[in-house]
């Protein structure tokens, strides 16, 4: 009597031995990105620093004080009362909006969902400029994971100006990728991207003066997302 076994072909082993890595390195990856989502989250524990309430108490408080940033020193004479522009202007309304009669907690949650904002943009812009695939997974992976190392978790909660550049400088980088990877916009979709791209920049360069080395890369976002002047006639008609 002779015994038979059925050999699965080499061909298909190979594919169902991929399909189970591919699998596996989805579950590695959401894995992962849980545990640096709630490290981040656990940043709601940490110590508020002085630094953290007295930027966002500055920058919410320009219309209360006559359309003028007040310094928190003012032994700096000349940098104490600052004029806003009115390009600043939807700046200051965003964050006049968001802290005004607000408690300290307030200052707190917001630093954490900028953080999770970054990391979530982040991750999404990565998925975005790589091809898919086994390349695109590893990518992903590395930029999620680098995010918990250390003490950089609960950094990135802090309340400061930090976050909100770095989610700024994200969107950027989303109106430029979406731009070229269009051949052409609607001129309903180029004016709300142009809509958008006025509110970040004026939400950028208002909440601290180091958005200024970044002026190079907003520029050449605009230069991007916005190529043709033939757009912007379309826009303005």
């Amino acid at each position: 009597m002779l015994l038979t076994r059925s050999v699965v072909p080499t061909g298909q082993r190979h594919v169902e031995s991929r399909r189970l890595c591919v699998a596996g390195s989805h579950v590695a990856l959401a894995a992962a990105g849980l545990v640096v989502v709630a490290t981040i989250a656990l940043g709601v524990l940490t110590p508020l620093y002085t630094d953290e309430v007295g930027y966002n108490l500055m920058l919410s408080r320009v219309f209360a004080e006559g359309r003028h940033m007040v310094g928190l020193l003012p032994q700096c004479r000349s940098a104490y009362v600052l004029g806003v522009p009115w390009t600043w202007l939807p700046g200051a309304a965003i964050y006049a909006a968001l802290f005004h009669g607000t408690g300290l907690l307030a200052v707190k949650v917001a630093g954490i969902v900028m953080a999770l904002l970054w990391l979530g943009l982040g991750t999404f812009l990565v998925r975005l400029g790589t091809r898919e695939g086994t390349y695109r997974r590893f990518a992903t992976a590395v930029f999620v994971c680098a995010h918990g190392f250390g003490q950089l978790p609960m950094i990135m909660t802090m309340g400061r100006s930090e976050g909100v550049l770095l989610v700024c400088l994200a969107l950027y980088l989303w109106l430029a990728l979406r731009s070229l990877r269009r051949a052409r916009m609607r001129p309903r979709t180029a004016a709300l991207s142009l809509g958008l791209f006025a509110i970040v920049t004026s939400v950028f360069f208002f909440s601290h003066s180091k958005a200024i080395f970044y002026a190079p890369l907003a520029l050449a976002a605009a230069v991007m997302a916005f190529p043709r002047r033939a757009q912007l006639a379309r826009i303005a008609a």
